[in-house]
């Protein structure tokens, strides 16, 4: 099928009102109304979803209908993902024998927007022979649902900002730009290309722009005019769904706040940086087991030939040479009463987050649990909007999201932390100020290790 001249929607935005900018939910409509609880999201602001709200969870014919119902109140407003542009299916220049690829999918996700419309049609998506037979069945089930999918634009601009999925080409018109090249591009940070008004958008994780670190928080880039905001969320198992707050249609003053589940603990005592790190990630994950354990087994990165320790469990194989599950061994540096997310807890410390930071196991003493939830935090002593962000539980304060492995001893429960450094990044960049601490996302084991077509168990969850 041929690319498509893209759809691009003009907003005008009346002065005083925030716009709060939401991309890839993939289907998480608990990590998306934290978000916004947590934003203060009301009538008073504007809502601007960049894209990729259905698909990879669990949950995307619900997400779908709860984006319809916000953008009928006027003030939300919805781009269209790569992940979103199902109306395709009913283009008159569809290519028929992509169908056969579509039922494929279907059945390899086990989830998604089809998947959700044929079990809710009584559809059962195994029995099917070709999806060409039952795409008409779900046009007419679902017409409301086909006309807002091809009706979303795939950019929204104003007058300072341009809301893309996941780029754009600074040499053409926006206007005159393919949809293609407004919904699909990996890596686009790494083009180098500047803006005249600021560029939103999401799509790629912003943890696969590190290194030696994993930081899911927005990264801003005030030399380029541009924002990714992309944490993870589904994705990554310790991915957080960022809200960039923008406090004015005319200003910079850049805030976050973003939203994850892990319960919350108190660091005990002071740790060191690690010498060294390296963060393996999707698209560049392939290693050899030099030596396999029960929980832990040694590995050496093919490419690099860096050597650590994964869990055993996110080898996607019993081979010596496999694919593994995202994985780092850096190791935070953490002050006595410094706040953090536990990930995941092993025999050899604690997989922490620490202000959209994670970093892996190491020695400690974990106490009682404390809560779960997202921590808030202001940037700049202000509230991010005019309900105030609900806190947690504790009502403690965390800075802007660091994840690492620290052997440090931490307790259930104490104080607000101070704020501990940002994270490193590179020249000329900074984090967004933190309107709140970060939140991290629903592993997706499953789908990394593309499991057969097999009925799926209804009350077997997705890690």
């Amino acid at each position: 099928m041929a690319d498509h001249p893209a759809k691009i929607r003009a907003l005008r935005l009346e002065p005083g009102r925030r716009i709060l900018v939401v991309s890839d939910i993939h289907g998480n409509v608990p990590y998306f109304e934290g978000v916004l609880r947590m934003a203060g999201f009301s009538p008073r602001d504007e809502l601007i979803i960049d894209g990729d709200f259905l698909e990879k969870g669990k949950e995307s014919l619900r997400m779908l209908h709860i984006v319809m119902e916000l953008c009928r109140q006027g003030n939300t407003h919805a781009v269209c993902g790569n992940c979103d542009n199902w109306s395709n299916l009913f283009r008159p220049d569809w290519d028929e024998s992509r169908d056969e690829f579509v039922l494929r999918y279907v059945l390899w996700r086990k989830c998604g927007l089809i998947w959700d419309m044929c079990n809710g049609a009584g559809i059962d998506p195994f029995e099917l022979e070709s999806f060409t037979d039952v795409k008409q069945e779900l046009f007419r089930a679902y017409p409301e649902e086909w006309a807002f999918l091809a009706d979303l634009p795939h950019a929204i601009e104003t007058e300072n900002f341009v809301f893309a999925h996941a780029g754009m080409r600074p040499d053409i018109p926006l206007r005159q730009h393919k949809d293609v090249e407004l919904y699909r591009w990996d890596r686009f940070r790494d083009l180098g290309w500047r803006f005249d008004r600021w560029l939103i958008v999401g799509h790629y994780p912003v943890v696969l722009y590190g290194q030696g670190k994993v930081c899911a928080n927005p990264i801003i880039d005030r030399g380029r005019k541009l924002i990714s905001i992309d944490g993870g969320c589904v994705l990554k198992d310790d991915g957080q769904l960022n809200c960039l707050i923008i406090p004015d249609k005319n200003s910079e003053q850049f805030q976050f706040v973003a939203y994850d589940p892990f319960p919350v603990r108190t660091v005990l005592q002071e740790q060191h940086a690690g010498p060294r790190s390296y963060y393996i990630r999707w698209g560049d994950s392939r290693v050899q087991v030099l030596r396999r354990g029960e929980e832990f087994s040694r590995c050496r990165h093919v490419r690099t030939g860096y050597e650590m320790d994964i869990l055993t469990r996110y080898l996607f194989s019993d081979s010596e040479f496999t694919d593994c599950n995202d994985s780092t061994d850096y190791v935070l540096p953490l002050k006595a009463g410094d706040r953090v997310k536990v990930v995941e807890e092993t025999s050899r410390g604690y997989l922490v987050k620490h202000e959209g930071t994670t970093a892996r196991p190491a020695a400690g003493r974990l106490a009682a649990a404390d809560e779960c939830g997202a921590l808030c935090r202001h940037g700049r002593g202000q509230a991010p909007g005019p309900a105030q962000a609900p806190p947690d539980a504790g009502g403690a304060a965390l800075p802007h999201g660091r994840t690492g492995r620290r052997p440090g001893r931490l307790a259930g429960d104490a104080a607000a932390s101070p704020q501990d450094e940002a994270p490193e990044l590179p020249a000329g960049l900074a984090p967004a100020e933190p309107a709140a601490a970060g939140v991290f996302c629903l592993s997706d084991h499953q789908l990394k290790r593309r499991r057969s077509y097999g009925r799926r168990d209804p009350h077997q969850h997705r890690h």
